[in-house]
């Protein structure tokens, strides 16, 4: 293949456990190797010089991939796999494989080029916020499992007390964790500046905080439109002629949701603004999973602006 032909190429990148699909547009080229040689990997993009590569997420093995590209200074970007698989339904694809995948990643990295932002190396406190974060999660969820277990019917006792057990392991780990993200957070001048300015708004307390911390660092500094993409609470409208149906959210952090929901359902009793925004919601006729997601939207928007700003949190603050 000649050099020529793939200078300045759009790479997509198909990231499995063991092996790597990659496809250069307009070239045609692709190539096969293991994940584990992301030093092999950089060393032939190289001699291509693409003018951008992006991946798709594949629950935690592209980030070794992700970060050597980085390192290596290449524009990489890892796109929503929402966004890819219905670019692949629009252009026409039906079929399913891995170079398929890597080819339709490519594709959409030509036809997106100028509306994705390449993605800068997260710090190695960063990296370990956010594992510990989810790690926590993941506890957290196992927990809640096992005490629904002891609200099983005629369970018997030796049932009951396993699961007792397994509860109070859960919980000391879930301490453990928790003390571990506080000790991270204690050491960055810049973590405990933004931890306090967050937890000063009515809602938000230490573990919201940590969740933002470690999956929403761009928080602050991107503007609300682009911020509420990422996590996934701006309402998109389903509208054809004289059809309108009910705007829904889509795509965006899960993680970032999940503790934004749970911070709106304390805030709508005892944050003024957010109190009289969900009522108000609720006597425009506003469902109430609706209007939480409102709140969500505009809790998240206060927040943007408090860091963006650096002030603590004001009921004036919109």
């Amino acid at each position: 293949m000649n050099r020529a032909q793939v200078k300045g190429g759009f790479v997509g990148i198909d990231v499995s456990k063991d092996k790597l699909d990659v496809f250069i547009r307009p070239s045609g080229q692709r190539w096969t190797q293991s994940s584990k040689d992301v030093n092999g990997l950089c060393e032939r993009l190289r001699l291509l010089d693409p003018t951008l590569i992006v991946l798709e997420p594949t629950g935690g093995y592209e980030v070794e991939v992700l970060n050597a590209l980085i390192k290596g200074g290449f524009r990489v970007s890892r796109e929503h796999a929402y966004r890819i698989h219905h670019h692949a339904k629009g252009s026409g694809q039906m079929a399913k494989a891995d170079h398929l995948d890597a080819s339709m990643i490519s594709h959409y990295a030509e036809c997106y080029a100028g509306e994705i932002r390449p993605m800068t190396e997260p710090s190695e406190g960063q990296m370990i916020l956010q594992q510990l974060s989810t790690r926590r999660r993941q506890l957290v969820e196992m927990r809640a499992a096992e005490r629904n277990r002891l609200g099983v019917p005629n369970l018997s006792e030796e049932v009951r007390i396993s699961c007792e057990k397994i509860v109070a392991v859960l919980s000391k780990e879930i301490e453990g964790i928790e003390g571990q993200i506080e000790k991270i957070i204690e050491l960055s001048q810049e973590w405990r500046e933004r931890q306090a300015l967050l937890e000063s708004a009515t809602g938000v307390g230490s573990k919201v905080s940590w969740s933002l911390l470690a999956y929403l660092p761009e928080l602050g500094g991107v503007n609300r439109k682009k911020i509420a993409a990422l996590v996934g609470v701006a309402p998109f409208q389903y509208q054809s002629g004289k059809f309108k149906g009910q705007s829904r959210i889509r795509g965006g952090r899960s993680e970032v949701r999940s503790v934004l929901y749970m911070a709106v359902l304390s805030a709508k009793r005892h944050n003024p603004r957010i109190k009289e925004f969900y009522e108000r919601l609720l006597e425009r006729g506003k469902k109430k999973k609706v209007a939480l997601v409102a709140c969500m939207h505009k809790l998240l928007r206060m927040l943007n602006a408090m860091m963006l700003k650096r002030e603590c949190y004001k009921t004036s603050v919109n």
